[in-house]
């Protein structure tokens, strides 16, 4: 998910709402090589990913599908 959302440019569609931005998603987790700090960074951001996360899993659905047709007009 850290890496998945570290990808998205800072025009992406899901930076912005609620004032939630990508440089304060991840301000202060330049990197979560732990499994502490991966749980820090959920933490902190988990109200801005939605109600069970539904903001981020539509993002990624949206994404995989879209991947997914691009691949398949090759």
């Amino acid at each position: 998910m850290y890496t998945y959302l570290q990808s998205l440019c800072e025009r992406d569609e899901f930076w912005g709402k609620n004032n939630f931005y990508k440089d304060t998603c991840f301000n202060d987790f330049v990197d979560v090589d732990s499994e502490s700090k991966h749980k820090e960074w959920v933490s902190k951001n988990n109200k801005n990913f939605g109600s069970n996360w539904v903001k981020f899993f539509r993002r990624w659905l949206k994404g995989y599908i879209e991947e997914k047709t691009i691949s398949r007009k090759r």
